[in-house]
């Protein structure tokens, strides 16, 4: 014959503590095994590598700044690409003071 469980409402309200906190280490267990995942892939650490360097040399845009520039007239244009063309020649403009400027 099967045995009745009765549980007060402190016990129900542990287990349904526990189930969340089952829940979060399952989610963080899946987060580590896909962080282990993309540190034993040479060619996602590469790649990984290549945006860190990308983002440091200036060779990445803000969102928001695309925006502006994609919202910005024709004349407007004309002068971003010629900070831009100042930048490349090492010029100190400061492309992000230029484009609020604009705004």
């Amino acid at each position: 014959m099967a045995k009745l469980a009765c549980l007060d409402d402190e016990h129900r309200k542990l287990l349904a503590e526990t189930k969340l906190k089952l829940d979060a280490a399952a989610k963080l267990m899946a987060e580590l095994m896909e962080t282990i995942e993309i540190l034993g892939d040479e060619g996602m650490m590469k790649a990984i590598q290549e945006g860190r360097e990308d983002i440091k040399a200036g060779r990445v845009k803000e969102l928001r700044r695309v925006l502006k520039e994609e919202a910005a007239s024709e004349e407007e244009k004309k002068e971003i690409e010629a900070a831009r063309k100042e930048i490349a020649k090492g010029s100190k403009v400061d492309l992000n003071e230029f484009v609020k400027e604009l705004s």
